[in-house]
């Protein structure tokens, strides 16, 4: 190494143990490794450590202590543990974890932002930190803008979702999708499919296609309704350009519903539970 010490592989034999031991002094932790064949440094490069203390080597400890009547130093020794380890975990098996009060840039501030969010709950990070760099506040806008939405809220609220459960034939929910292209012979061509989910049932029909033409749309409608046997009283169609010429009012993007007045009300079977056409 650049300091001049030298440090051994992972693996060791007798002649090197030999020349560490005659070249350093090491200590008998590093010696009882030593002689147990156990590496006194990790492969990359770290000191060795010794694995960590477990529930079952913690239970060795107590056994021993508790019920061979062993004494500490012998323990130790045995486990290949400091002696102020053991003392932690004879004195307490289950250790607490110590949890450090940090202290935070903001808190000197909180008063101030509290103050200027109950004046105007709308005020962002931005504006907040404006008013703290005037008090000396030399903090990032990461730590204001954490607070701020604790005390606040979340700047936009969840939206609410509500399941929706048609009931038989009530409903189709029918959208299209890109797939990449086909390659036939060197003429690659767009591969489209056609879904259509039946609500009730979460039931789904797709159908591969090349073209996204009206008529190609239309023909997949009708091999949809040959192979449920019928149509459902109403058809839901996402954003296609081959359903929606344009946007009006203020709910544009949502599903379009067409309503199919010129359908029977659907039979009760027990082999088809959609509508059939008149």
């Amino acid at each position: 190494m650049a300091d001049g010490t030298t440090m051994m592989a992972p693996t060791t034999t007798a002649a090197t143990k030999e020349r560490y031991l005659m070249g350093r002094i090491i200590t008998q932790r590093q010696r009882r490794h030593l002689e147990k064949n156990m590496p006194l440094v990790s492969p990359a490069g770290l000191p060795y450590n010794g694995p960590m203390l477990n529930t079952d080597r913690i239970n060795e400890i107590h056994r021993l202590l508790h019920g061979e009547h062993w004494s500490a130093r012998k323990i130790a020794h045995h486990l290949d543990i400091a002696r102020k380890t053991l003392r932690k975990y004879i004195q307490s098996a289950v250790q607490t974890p110590v949890h450090c009060q940090r202290t935070s840039k903001i808190d000197p501030f909180k008063s101030t932002v509290a103050d200027l969010l109950e004046q105007d709950p709308t005020a962002t990070a931005v504006v907040i930190m404006q008013r703290l760099r005037p008090l000396e506040h030399d903090g990032g806008i990461t730590v204001p803008r954490y607070y701020a939405r604790q005390l606040c809220g979340p700047v936009y609220p969840p939206r609410a979702f509500v399941r929706m459960e048609p009931g038989r034939a009530e409903r189709f929910a029918v959208d299209r999708g890109h797939f990449g292209t086909l390659d036939y012979t060197g003429d690659k061509r767009n591969l489209f499919a056609f879904c259509l989910v039946e609500a009730h049932s979460r039931m789904l029909f797709a159908e591969f296609t090349h073209s996204q033409s009206f008529e190609t749309f239309v023909r997949c409608h009708l091999h949809v309704f040959e192979a449920l046997h019928g149509v459902a009283r109403e058809r839901w169609y996402d954003n296609l350009l081959t359903v929606v010429a344009e946007h009006v009012g203020i709910h544009s993007g949502t599903p379009i519903q067409v309503c199919c007045t010129t359908l029977a009300p659907p039979r009760s079977s027990k082999r088809n539970c959609f509508a059939t056409p008149t």
